[in-house]
């Protein structure tokens, strides 16, 4: 995977919040279960704040649950899945994701026009 895209790691969740603050990815990979700050808790970090919460999050966990689905869907993620996981599946949701959200932007970004405030 770290020959198709750039990766930028972290300990935990506290310092992944932080990188993705300074860094500004494309696309969050976090586990759910984590020191310092879970995943749940940082994805509803990055989706409440107006800088990070473009950023599409996929969530990895051992949690299979449904319960556990949903609290990770509900807290704003774009995308869950339960260890082990395929790599090759991985990669297809960071690219489909990665794909809409600059699909996105064009369509937004080209569409916005900005004039005189009434």
């Amino acid at each position: 995977m770290a020959e198709q895209f750039d990766i930028n790691e972290a300990a935990d969740g506290e310092a992944g919040l932080e990188k993705a603050l300074e860094v500004m990815p494309d696309i969050v990979i976090t586990d759910l279960m984590m020191p310092k700050m879970d995943g749940v808790e940082m994805c509803k970090n990055l989706k409440s704040d107006e800088r990070t919460s473009h950023i599409p999050v996929l969530m990895l966990t051992a949690k299979a649950t449904v319960e556990s689905r949903i609290e990770g869907l509900e807290t704003g993620a774009d995308a869950y899945l339960t260890k082990p996981y395929n790599i090759q599946e991985l990669i297809v949701h960071v690219k489909n994701l990665i794909e809409q959200r600059r699909n996105l932007r064009k369509k937004f970004g080209a569409d916005a026009e900005l004039g005189p405030k009434d």
